[in-house]
């Protein structure tokens, strides 16, 4: 079969055998399964002709009453020559058999030095003479056929490890972007203020809140440089999450006031319509990256001249921040993506169970950006909630502190 020669991955090598295995032994149906949950089930690979996958499942338990339970279990291929004889020896393969009108198949064990990775697996519409000399050539099918797959693997591993190495290197590429990017935010805002006094344009009362932004900004960036060591923290399962009563308008009032400079160097008008008395409980520091990217977002995207407008409201257990501009709005099929900054975070061993409780702890979600508009909600829970939010946390993935202790 010298269509093996050119097979390097195992579903090539499947397709191939089952292909011109069918045509060379004269067989209805051809199948390749392999050995799954530890030798507890079978997978099939390729099954031909199409439409036989309907009457022989994906995945099967090893069963008795399975021609191919007995040629794994056993080592050795079983050979049916009627369908009486399957009815009799192994009822559910008759069952099966019947299906597809078959009366006769084989079962051949796929070895690699003397243990079983699988099983090929033919079935015929006419009654067969399985000779010795036709055995022998269903045995050595079988036998190319385990050859070839032991050679496919390790050709797919490679494969697997040089992906895995180059999402390595592209994940760092993207790293380095986001933490220049999230180091860059609080500097505009320090450099900005600080041009603006030395430029003495400021009033008196102007000058003090300048002071307030560049130290504000300042230890912003601290606790972002803090936060590059916490990936690594997080990928040892020392990570600390710290929940704490949080004033939503306060918070709001110090991200749009770091944004200012920036806002009035690009000529843009910053409006804050309403900010209601919200506590809610969560991070403080990942709720705030979270307000400075969508604000950020805007600021962006908005022409000079152009005017954001930041309205938030307070609905049932959530706070809403909605931000509107001039600027031609996000790809709502890149929506997914609004918060990929923190994708070091959701991509971490976590139990799906524990992040998603994180985040609805002490994160905003995006909803939907539309263009020109766009906005998150803030979820406010319950002290026991948070309690059991910390509590999950706490087995195994990190240290939590603050409120609920």
């Amino acid at each position: 079969m010298a269509a093996l020669s050119e097979a390097v991955t195992v579903d090539a090598v499947a397709h191939a055998v089952v292909h011109h295995g069918r045509a060379l032994v004269g067989a209805t149906t051809g199948a390749v399964s392999l050995l799954v949950d530890s030798g507890a089930a079978l997978e099939t690979l390729h099954v031909e002709p199409s439409g036989s996958e309907t009457i022989r499942p994906h995945r099967a338990a090893l069963d008795d009453g399975l021609c191919a339970t007995d040629a794994v279990r056993a080592g050795r291929p079983v050979f049916v020559a009627s369908w009486g004889d399957a009815q009799a020896r192994y009822w559910r393969s008759a069952s099966r058999a019947a299906d597809a009108a078959c009366v006769s198949s084989a079962a051949l064990p796929l070895l690699v030095e003397g243990s079983p990775m699988g099983v090929l697996e033919f079935d015929f519409s006419a009654p067969v003479n399985f000779d010795g000399e036709y055995e022998a050539l269903l045995v050595a099918v079988a036998q190319h056929c385990a050859q070839a797959l032991d050679r496919a693997r390790p050709y797919e591993a490679a494969q697997r490890a040089r992906g895995e190495a180059e999402t390595a290197n592209r994940l760092k590429d993207d790293f380095l972007s986001i933490v220049s990017h999230e180091l860059r935010t609080p500097l505009n805002a320090v450099v900005g203020w600080a041009s603006m006094l030395r430029q003495r344009s400021v009033t008196q009362e102007m000058t003090a809140r300048a002071v307030q932004s560049i130290y504000d900004n300042a230890m912003r960036q601290t606790r972002l440089i803090s936060d590059l060591l916490e990936v690594s923290r997080m990928a040892s399962g020392q990570a600390t999450l710290d929940l704490q009563e949080i004033d939503v308008s306060t918070l709001l009032a110090g991200v749009v006031e770091s944004i200012l400079p920036a806002a009035a160097s690009g000529q843009v008008e910053v409006i804050v319509r309403g900010a209601p008395p919200a506590v809610i409980m969560g991070d403080r520091r990942r709720l705030e990256q979270v307000f400075f990217n969508l604000l950020g977002n805007a600021l962006k995207f908005t022409p000079p001249g152009g005017q954001i407008t930041i309205d938030a409201s307070r609905g049932d257990r959530v706070v809403e921040l909605h931000v509107r501009d001039n600027g031609v709005g996000i790809d709502p099929e890149f929506l997914p993506h609004v918060f990929d900054r923190f994708r070091q975070f959701a991509d971490l061993p976590f139990p799906r169970r524990v992040r998603d409780e994180l985040v609805a702890a002490g994160r905003a979600r995006p909803h939907r950006v539309l263009p020109g508009a766009g906005w998150v909600t803030v979820p406010m829970r319950t002290a026991a909630e948070v309690a059991n939010v910390i509590e999950l946390f706490r087995q195994g993935y990190g240290r939590a502190t603050g409120a609920g202790r």
